[in-house]
């Protein structure tokens, strides 16, 4: 007989986090949301402010927009769904790998560079978020033009090749990483 309903057993038992409880006490759930929702909108037009290209002020894939518009997303989905269900969503085992280039991502960005930071926080958006997209695509493809669905398709195919690419990409590492510690550091040379 499941007593907790299903819910976990700090939720079940009153417990929260120190920033769940902070976030019940100082902001109502609708107006946390609608802030939230404000900060995924304004990390939107932030991001694709920083990716124009604007040669008049030699400005492309700006550093600090990009850094912003990362703090606003996790601002946001912290907002609109709550600490708890954002680390339950990202620390997923499917969606682990994933979260990680996104935080390395951010972090390559902060170091500045900035190109391949963006490139491997989009690969790890596509892993996290690539169902979805895919899902979403699937769904808008019978109300598209038939002009557009071909392209819908060729969208769809691409977002699942690179998200199978770079899960590939990811488990090789992953192997490198993990043979690598199991090996004695007087054997390390003979795998150079």
């Amino acid at each position: 007989v499941d007593v907790l309903g299903g819910r976990d057993p700090r939720e079940a038992m009153g417990m929260r986090s120190g920033l769940e409880q902070w976030m019940e006490d100082n902001f109502p759930v609708q107006s946390r949301k609608e802030l939230g929702h404000a900060c995924l909108g304004f990390a939107g037009v932030v991001l694709v402010m920083a990716m124009i290209p604007l040669p008049v002020i030699g400005c492309f894939m700006n550093r600090a927009g990009l850094m912003m518009a990362n703090v606003l997303l996790v601002a946001g989905s912290l907002l609109v769904a709550g600490p708890r269900d954002v680390r339950r969503f990202l620390l997923a085992p499917k969606r682990r790998m994933g979260a990680f280039a996104m935080a390395t991502g951010f972090v390559l960005i902060c170091q500045r560079w900035v190109l391949l930071g963006f490139v491997v926080e989009f690969l790890g958006f596509l892993d996290v978020f690539g169902h979805f997209l895919d899902s979403s695509l699937g769904w808008a493809a019978p109300f598209m033009p038939r002009s557009l669905s071909g392209f819908i398709s060729t969208v769809r195919g691409a977002i699942s090749a690179w998200v199978t690419a770079f899960r590939r990409l990811l488990a090789l590492f992953g192997l490198a990483q993990r043979a690598a510690a199991h090996v004695p550091a007087s054997d390390m040379d003979l795998l150079s």
